[in-house]
């Protein structure tokens, strides 16, 4: 893993990836839904495809829960 100061990290699959607009949005498995949204740039050089294994990382002040819709 890289150095990075983010205290949540989790192992996940990616599920799939949208284009939207200038950005990505990447759906995650990590035992539980997770999106992010990143750059095009991101995505290259990351090397991300579904199916691919990743940890998923991330700051709580970057974090946004949301209301299910079942």
């Amino acid at each position: 893993s890289a150095q990075t100061s983010a205290r949540n990290i989790f192992p996940g699959v990616i599920e799939k990836i949208t284009l939207l607009g200038l950005h990505y949005r990447v759906d995650m498995d990590c035992g539980f839904p997770l999106v992010a949204y990143i750059t095009k740039h991101s995505l290259e050089q990351m090397s991300l495809g579904a199916g691919k294994k990743i940890e998923a990382s991330f700051k709580a002040t970057a974090v946004h829960v949301l209301k299910s819709r079942d």
